[in-house]
């Protein structure tokens, strides 16, 4: 994870460092209030170098928290520390975060974290493998990145798998015990549709044309087709958001960004939105042209 090789970096420069999630952040203070150790907490997160925050959505509409992490952030920067929160949507769109804390995000760096695109998995696969001195052939490490697209971690699970198969049964790295472990054939995985495809299906699911998503035109049913597209194009493909947005009608990073955080945000809570995304979904995967 991310903010874990942060803080071993953090760590291996001496300075004090903590990770922890924003649940866990919260049920301890609700532990420090109800066993009146609140100066405990606020001495044990305030006084570090770093603090590394995980799912800060969590945090959102929880006053008490957001209170009491407004001002250990506030601590922590004025001493000339450093604070680094991660998130699975921009400050702008968590629902219901404080304001101060919206601020004080924005009012920092911003990173759009993105999936590893093929090249980056295969490059993953050869640094990892050469780490336990081993060489891995491309056309295994091509197949396991062709299987595995966004989760990184998933992508080590297999590779490891792969490694001690081959070594307590002194088989040769080939694609075929790749195969066998993967528990699956050489055919692609199921994230086999395209940028065009998906706006396709989605024109075609709202009785549009491709025109009317490409366009300039922002009526209610454009613009909600619109940011559905762009969720599934981020979802369902390999695409980046530069990608998107040129596929789009040549729209910029941060209004692609916009579209498929209002949607990932949105799916959550509204269930015909949801019956709306899946449906758009079986009709990407039952099509003959995947």
């Amino acid at each position: 994870h991310l903010l874990q090789a942060i803080g071993h970096a953090c760590e291996a420069g001496r300075y004090r460092v903590i990770y922890v999630t924003a649940e866990a952040f919260t049920n301890e203070l609700v532990m420090a209030i109800r066993a009146r150790t609140t100066a405990e907490f606020r001495e044990r997160y305030r006084s570090v170098d770093v603090l590394l925050m995980d799912d800060i959505q969590f945090m959102a509409g929880k006053d008490s928290t957001e209170e009491e992490f407004y001002h250990t952030f506030n601590a922590i920067i004025n001493r000339g520390g450093q604070v680094v929160v991660a998130g699975n949507r921009l400050p702008h769109a968590m629902s219901g975060l404080d304001e101060r804390l919206r601020t004080r995000f924005e009012g920092g760096l911003i990173a759009d974290i993105q999936a590893p695109e093929l090249e980056t998995r295969i490059a993953i696969l050869d640094m990892k493998s050469a780490a336990q001195g081993t060489r891995l052939p491309y056309e295994v490490a091509s197949l396991l990145a062709s299987h595995i697209t966004t989760n990184v971690r998933e992508l080590e699970g297999a590779l490891t798998q792969i490694l001690a198969r081959a070594t307590f049964s002194r088989q040769p790295l080939t694609v075929a015990l790749a195969q066998h472990v993967l528990g699956k054939s050489s055919a692609p995985s199921r994230r086999t549709t395209n940028l065009d495809q998906v706006l396709e299906a989605t024109a075609t699911y709202h009785q549009l044309s491709l025109d009317d998503l490409i366009s300039k035109r922002r009526t209610k049913e454009i613009v909600r087709a619109r940011h559905i597209a762009i969720y599934l194009a981020r979802e369902e493909t390999d695409a980046s958001l530069p990608q998107i947005g040129d596929a789009l009608g040549g729209r910029d990073h941060s209004t692609i960004l916009h579209g498929y955080q209002k949607i990932a945000e949105e799916v959550e809570m509204d269930d015909d939105l949801r019956s709306e995304v899946s449906a758009i979904r079986r009709q990407l995967y039952l099509s003959p042209n995947n």
